[in-house]
């Protein structure tokens, strides 16, 4: 187990229209997605909030100009290119279904606006981008959607995943003294001040995290982040690790990443009804949702 910092990393140089690009990532978009979306939302519990979450988010998607489907039983919302609806994909991904009762601001509002907005920008700038698009359902009822997708859909969609980018709680931030805590058996040691962004990788996603990372001291000098690499799922601390939709890929040995704020590690919200949209950092938030920009963009460029 391996940990990264930012911090640590020697940062490019920049391109100009990388720059414009990442200035049209708005707070005020990310906003209105979070406020739209911070129902309680649960599949099983909340199902007519949840079906209207599935459709306001495929109707945000098809005007993105994305071909989009909702895939499985349990109402995953996949969403690709109509030009590269096969071959070497990018999947970013996250889950929009929240636990009973609470509004989900955080869990999981956060992350579905940072992959909503990654989508809409990428899709003006690189109309054929190889990304696949994934929007989890029932993450909070034992990770089924994902699972889904992966056993089920991953086979037969004519996709070759080379990287998953999951995020799982992307917005609470807090600038406070030992406002972060870390996994008790993890051996590593954390920031203690909860306003990095966390990665956590797998083995086969190892050679992602370096420029990744040099990518966040290029374009975000500010904004820290740290990565850990998991050397296999029976990693000591690595259970802490396991509790998101990523896990699916890393059980199938696909390479991915879990992008996180670290929950309740964290924020005191977490599964709370106080889960709400003003306890959010959108200044974080958007930074978030550059990188995840940023690393499309860069994925892109590569093919």
């Amino acid at each position: 187990m391996r940990l990264f910092d930012s911090t640590q990393v020697l940062a490019g140089s920049q391109d100009q229209q990388t720059l414009a690009m990442l200035a049209d990532v708005r707070e005020d978009r990310l906003r209105e997605i979070v406020a739209t979306l911070a129902v309680p939302r649960h599949f099983s519990a909340h199902f007519e909030q949840n079906q209207w979450t599935e459709a306001w988010l495929c109707q945000q998607l098809e005007a993105a100009h994305y071909a989009v489907e909702v895939q499985g039983k349990h109402c995953n919302i996949v969403a690709r290119s109509p030009e590269a609806l096969a071959g070497r994909m990018m999947v970013i991904g996250a889950h929009y279904d929240s636990v009973i009762d609470s509004p989900g601001a955080d869990d999981n509002a956060s992350a579905v606006a940072a992959v909503l907005v990654c989508a809409e920008i990428l899709a003006r700038y690189v109309s054929n981008a190889p990304i696949c698009v994934v929007l989890f359902n029932r993450e909070e009822e034992f990770i089924i959607g994902s699972a889904d997708f992966v056993r089920e859909f991953l086979p037969i969609s004519g996709m070759s995943v080379d990287v998953a980018h999951v995020l799982e709680m992307v917005g609470y931030c807090s600038h406070a003294p030992h406002s972060q805590r870390k996994p008790r058996l993890l051996p590593l040691a954390l920031p203690s001040v909860g306003n990095f962004l966390g990665l956590a990788a797998n083995r086969h996603a190892a050679s992602v995290i370096a420029p990744l990372l040099r990518l966040a001291r290029t374009y975000l000098p500010d904004f820290p982040v740290c990565g850990v690499e998991l050397g296999g799922l029976r990693d000591v601390g690595a259970y802490q690790l396991l509790r998101s939709d990523h896990v699916h890929f890393w059980r199938k040995q696909i390479p991915a990443l879990m992008w996180t704020d670290t929950a309740f590690f964290r924020n005191p919200h977490y599964h709370r009804p106080t889960d709400t949209p003003n306890t959010l950092d959108y200044a974080f938030l958007r930074s978030v949702t550059q990188l995840l920009l940023l690393q499309a963009f860069a994925f892109g460029e590569i093919l």
